[in-house]
C-alpha cells in the first residue's frame, strides 16, 4: 500500500517573505538610506547655529558634566529647555567634525563639518524605524506584514524630514527612540515581574534618557496604562480582581512617575521653572476661546500632514498654510466652521478610540496613541510654537502602524489562504508602492530645502510669501553669507592670493545688495519688525559704500519705538547709535550714546571697551585708559582691553605720560562690531 505524503498547508506568499526580519530590516534600512542620504552635505540651518554650532558647551569634553547643570542652549536660558543627552551626542559629533581652517593663522576658528551630525541623525532615525517595526510585531504578532509596512511608511514619511534633516530635530528623534525602547521592554516583560528585574530597570533608564532628550516623553506612562488592559487583559485578570486592577496599574507605573519626579527636580534645579516662561509661549496674549479654536484648526493641519504631506513649512503661523495657495486666517471664536470641524474630528478620533478601548479592540491603542502623544505640544499647556512638523515624530509612530494595518488588510484580503497573489492583492501592492515612491520623492526633494538657510527660507517664500518672518530671515541669511565671503576675501588678500580674494569680495558685494533688498522688503510689509531695522542699519554701516545717514535714521526709529522697560534693547540700540557715529568719526556723539548704553546696562564690558576707543580716537587718552583699566579690573583676561593698554603703553614710551591729543594710535580703530 502506497503511503500518501501529507501536503503542507499553503501560506500567503507575502507572509512567507516577511515571516522573519531577515528581509524586512535590510529593506527598511535601504529605504532610510535612499531617502535621507542627500542630507549629508547640509549646513547648519535655523536653530542649529545657536544650539549646536555656537554652543560652547558642546565643543570640548571638559564641559561633559556641565551640560547636565546648564539650560539648553546655555546662552538662551530664557527658553526654559533642558536636554543634556542631546548635547552629549552633539559633543561627540563636534569632536568628529572639527576641521582645521587654512586661515587659522589669521585668527579664524576651526571649521565644523556637519557630516558626522547628519550621519548620526540618519542612524537614529533608522533605529527608531526598527523600534517601530518590533513594537508593531508586539501589537500584531499574527501578521508580520503589518510590522514591515508600518516601519516602511515611518521610514520615508515626508513629515519626518525636519526631524532628520535639521540637527536640532535630534531632540525629537532621540527622545522617541528611548521612549519606544522603554515601551518595548514593557511589552516584553510580564506584569508580575519584580520592579527590579533587568527588563524593568532598563525600561526606567530608557524613560529617563527620553526625558533628558525632550520633555514630551512624559506621555509614556499614559501609553502603558492604555496598552496593558488591551494586550495583557488575561494576565491582568489573573493577578488582580476587577476592584483592584486600577490600583495595580497605578502601582505598575509608579516607578515611571518616580523617574519623572527625579527628572523634574533636576530640571527645576537647572532651569528654574516647570515649563517654559509665559512670555515665551505662542498664545501668551490670546484669550482662551481663540486659543482653543486655533488648536482645533492645528489638529486638522496635523491630521492632514499625516495623510497628505504636500505643503511642508518651517515657520507655521496664522494665516496657516494648509494647501498650496490656501492659508487659513486666525479664528476669532470657536463657533467658526473650521474650529467646529476640528472639534468634530477630534471627538470622532478620541471617541472612536475610547469606544474600541471599551470593546477591547487593539486598534484603540493606535487611535489613542496619536492624541495622547500630541498632547504636550497641543498648547492646552502653553507652549512656544503653534505647530511644527517635528512635533509629529512620536505621534506618527502609532499613526504609521495604523496605516500599515490598513494596507495589510487590503493586501492580504484575498490572499490569506493562497500562496499566489490575487488580482486585488496585486492592485493593493501597486497602490502601496506608488504611495511609498511618492513619499520618498517628497522627502528627498524636501531634504534639499534644508541644504542651507537660504534654500530653507526660499522654500517658505515659494509657498508662503506673506509669512511674517520670511523676508527678515532671507535678509539675515544673505547677510551671514556676505560676511563669510568678506572674511574669506580679506584673509586671501592677507595671504597674497589676490585673484581668489577678488572672487569672494565680489560675491560679498552681491549678497550685500540682496540682503539690503530683503530687509527693506521686511520693513515695508511689517514696519513693527524692529530686528529688520537693526540688521539693515548694521549692514549699511559696514557696507562697501557705507550709508551712515540712513543707518542713523533706522537706529533712531529703533530708539523711538523701544519701551522704557525693555532696558536690554534700549542699551543695545544706544550702543548701535554710538557705533554709527563712531564710523562717521563723530566721536563726541559716539561717547554720548555709549554713556547712555552703559547707564542701561553697566555690566557689558564691550560697551566700556568701545567708549574707551572713542575717547582714544578723540585724543582723550586719559579717559580711554581709565575705561580699559576698568575692564581689566573686572575681566583680567579681556583680550581687547589687554591689547589696547599695551598700545597705550607704547605711546607713553614715545611721548611720555601726557600723550598729546594729536598723537596717532598705533593701529587705527574701526567701528566696533555689533553682536545682537
Amino acid at each position: 500500500m502506497t503511503k500518501t505524503r501529507k501536503r503542507p498547508d499553503k501560506q500567503p506568499f507575502l507572509s512567507l517573505i516577511f515571516e522573519k526580519s531577515t528581509y524586512s530590516l535590510p529593506l527598511i534600512s535601504l529605504l532610510v538610506v535612499i531617502t535621507f542620504a542627500n542630507i549629508i552635505q547640509n549646513e547648519f540651518t535655523g536653530d542649529d547655529v545657536a544650539y549646536v554650532r555656537d554652543n560652547e558647551y558642546v565643543k570640548s569634553v571638559k564641559y561633559l558634566l556641565e551640560i547636565f547643570t546648564r539650560p539648553y542652549p546655555p546662552m538662551l536660558p530664557e527658553l526654559g529647555l533642558y536636554r543634556p543627552i542631546v548635547e552629549l551626542t552633539y559633543m561627540i559629533d563636534y569632536a568628529l567634525g572639527i576641521r582645521h581652517s587654512e586661515f587659522e593663522s589669521l585668527g579664524f576658528k576651526p571649521e565644523i563639518d556637519t557630516t558626522p551630525f547628519q550621519v548620526t541623525d540618519i542612524l537614529i532615525h533608522l533605529l527608531v524605524c526598527i523600534a517601530v517595526y518590533f513594537i508593531a510585531l508586539q501589537i500584531f504578532p499574527e501578521n508580520k506584514l503589518i510590522a514591515f509596512l508600518s516601519s516602511a511608511i515611518f521610514a520615508v514619511h515626508p513629515v519626518h524630514t525636519e526631524d532628520v534633516s535639521s540637527i536640532v530635530g535630534r531632540a525629537e528623534t532621540l527622545s522617541t527612540l528611548f521612549c519606544l525602547l522603554s515601551f518595548y521592554l514593557v511589552t516584553r516583560s510580564s506584569l508580575d515581574e519584580s520592579y527590579f528585574s533587568p527588563k524593568r530597570l532598563l525600561s526606567y533608564l530608557f524613560f529617563l534618557l527620553a526625558l533628558l532628550s525632550k520633555e514630551t516623553a512624559i506621555t509614556l506612562p499614559v501609553i502603558i496604562l492604555i496598552y496593558i488592559p488591551l494586550f495583557r487583559r488575561e494576565e491582568l485578570q489573573r493577578l488582580t480582581t476587577s476592584l483592584n486592577s486600577f490600583v495595580f496599574l497605578l502601582l505598575y507605573i509608579l516607578p515611571y512617575i518616580a523617574v519623572f519626579m527625579v527628572y523634574m527636580v533636576a530640571r527645576i534645579n537647572v532651569v528654574g521653572t516647570i515649563g517654559i516662561p509665559e512670555s515665551s509661549t505662542y498664545f501668551a496674549a490670546y484669550p482662551n476661546l481663540p486659543r482653543v479654536a486655533s488648536m482645533l484648526i492645528v489638529f486638522l493641519a496635523y491630521f492632514k500632514l499625516m495623510i497628505f504631506p504636500d505643503v511642508l513649512h518651517i515657520d507655521y503661523n496664522f494665516p496657516l498654510p494648509i494647501f498650496d495657495g490656501v492659508r487659513i486666517p486666525a479664528p476669532t471664536g470657536i463657533l467658526a466652521p473650521l474650529p467646529l470641524f476640528g472639534l468634530f474630528m477630534l471627538l470622532l478620533w478620541v471617541g472612536g478610540g475610547v469606544y474600541l478601548f471599551v470593546k477591547r479592540n487593539k486598534l484603540a491603542f493606535l487611535l489613542l496613541w496619536f492624541p495622547v502623544t500630541l498632547f504636550p505640544v497641543s498648547n492646552i499647556i502653553p507652549f512656544g510654537d503653534i505647530m511644527a512638523e517635528r512635533f509629529l515624530y512620536l505621534p506618527s509612530a502609532g499613526f504609521c502602524i495604523l496605516i500599515g494595518w490598513v494596507f495589510s488588510r487590503f493586501i492580504l484580503l484575498h490572499s490569506a489562504h493562497s500562496p499566489h497573489l490575487s488580482r486585488q492583492t496585486q492592485i493593493a501592492l501597486v497602490v502601496f508602492v506608488i504611495v511609498m515612491l511618492a513619499m520618498m520623492y517628497r522627502s528627498i526633494k524636501r531634504n534639499l530645502d534644508w541644504r542651507d538657510n537660504i534654500t530653507l527660507w526660499k522654500s517658505v517664500e515659494r509657498i508662503d510669501p506673506e509669512n511674517y518672518n520670511v523676508n527678515h530671515a532671507l535678509g539675515h541669511s544673505y547677510l551671514v553669507l556676505r560676511q563669510r565671503h568678506l572674511e574669506q576675501g580679506n584673509a586671501l588678500l592677507a595671504l597674497g592670493r589676490t585673484s581668489e580674494a577678488q572672487q569672494h569680495l565680489r560675491l560679498a558685494e552681491k549678497y550685500e545688495q540682496i540682503a539690503i533688498k530683503y530687509f527693506y522688503k521686511s520693513i515695508e510689509k511689517h514696519p513693527e519688525y524692529l530686528e529688520s531695522y537693526y540688521n539693515l542699519a548694521l549692514l549699511l554701516m559696514y557696507a562697501k559704500k557705507p550709508n551712515f545717514d540712513e543707518a542713523l535714521r533706522l537706529v533712531q526709529y529703533l530708539l523711538d519705538h523701544t519701551f522704557p522697560d525693555d532696558w536690554r534693547d534700549a542699551a543695545h540700540f544706544n550702543f548701535t547709535m554710538a557705533s554709527v557715529y563712531f564710523g562717521m568719526k563723530k566721536y563726541d556723539k559716539a561717547i554720548e550714546y555709549y554713556l547712555r548704553a552703559i547707564r542701561f546696562d553697566p555690566n557689558r564690558m564691550d560697551y566700556y571697551n568701545n567708549i574707551a576707543s572713542a575717547y582714544a580716537m578723540s585724543g582723550n587718552f586719559k579717559m580711554a585708559e581709565k575705561y580699559w583699566r576698568y575692564v581689566l579690573a573686572r575681566e583680567p583676561f579681556n583680550k581687547t582691553a589687554t591689547k589696547r593698554i599695551k598700545q597705550l603703553e607704547a605711546l607713553k614710551r614715545l611721548y611720555g605720560t601726557n600723550i598729546p591729543p594729536t598723537a596717532k594710535f598705533p593701529f587705527s580703530l574701526t567701528p566696533p562690531q555689533l553682536d545682537k
